[in-house]
Parts: C-alpha cells; sequence; structure tokens
C-alpha cells in the first residue's frame, strides 16, 4: 500500500484560538499568547513535529477545559450538583470538550503567537550531606541552622493547631 502526504500540509501545525480573549499558555519555561479569533503558525524548534502536534492539542485541551469551566454549562452542571441532596457537583465527560477542541485545529484567519521566556526561579535547596560511620554528626553539620522543632522560621512561633 501507498502512502500519501497531505497536499495541503505545509509542514507547519497551526494553533487556532477561537475565543474572544488572547490565550496564554505555559510550555518549557514560556509563555505562548494565541491572539484571539486567530489561527498561528505553531513552531517549537527544540521540538520534533511529532512532539509540536501533541503539545498543540494539549494547548487546545487545556483551552478547551479553561472555556468549559468559565461557561454557561459548568453553571448549570453545578446548579445541579448543588441540587443534590449530597451536594456533590455533576461530573463531566471530556467529549463535551471535544467541539472546543475541534475548533482550536481549525484554521482561522492567520497570525502570530507571542513567546517570552519567563525567568527561571532559583532554588536554594540544601541537600543531604554524606556521614561516614566514624565521623561526628554534629563536627559534620555544625555550619547548619538548627531550629526547635515546629518553630516557624519567619515568625518565631509555632504553627496554629486551630481548624
Amino acid at each position: 500500500m501507498e502512502e500519501t502526504l497531505n497536499p495541503n500540509f505545509e509542514g507547519i501545525f497551526y494553533f487556532t484560538n477561537p475565543t474572544s480573549k488572547d490565550y496564554t499558555h505555559l510550555w518549557n519555561n514560556k509563555e505562548y499568547t494565541f491572539p484571539a479569533m486567530k489561527t498561528v503558525p505553531l513552531i517549537i524548534p527544540t521540538e520534533t513535529l511529532e512532539a509540536t502536534q501533541e503539545i498543540r492539542k494539549r494547548f487546545a485541551y487545556d483551552l478547551a477545559l479553561a472555556d468549559f469551566y468559565g461557561g454557561q454549562e459548568y453553571k448549570r452542571l453545578v446548579k445541579i450538583g448543588n441540587a443534590t441532596p449530597s451536594g456533590t457537583p455533576v461530573m463531566f465527560n471530556d467529549k463535551v470538550l471535544e467541539p472546543m477542541i475541534e475548533l482550536c485545529l481549525k484554521p482561522l484567519e492567520k497570525s502570530v503567537a507571542k513567546v517570552k521566556a519567563v525567568k527561571e526561579k532559583e532554588l536554594n535547596l540544601k541537600g543531604s550531606k554524606t556521614v561516614k560511620a566514624n565521623e561526628s554528626l554534629n563536627e559534620t553539620f555544625k555550619d547548619q541552622e538548627v531550629r526547635e522543632l515546629g518553630i516557624m522560621p519567619t515568625t518565631g512561633t509555632a504553627p496554629s493547631t486551630t481548624f
């Protein structure tokens, strides 16, 4: 069987934001902002075409989910859930997201996405030290700040246990 390529595929995947608001999604410490009611090429140089396609689908799913939670159908389900004797919310099926996901994968007027590098947060993590059997724990950890158990470092008081 002979395979043929889609003649309309340009080698670039596109993402459509069919909503009335710009949509921003964080991926690999970069914010991708997709203009409202526009289609943009989704080019991620550090990813393969296959990975870019999966990222595009993830963006579409997350936008559909955000749109669902901000929409009337979710409000209706919450109202139904609040009316039940247990007061538990009504669950939804991912199938309700499919129309929005499809809209994200179909083209509108083409535009460009804004990509902004996000400053990475510096983590000040302290690792443990290796202590041999013949070494003193007090000597090895003498340069470490030792706090009383249960005392908060910023306030000097024990955390509240009142609920």
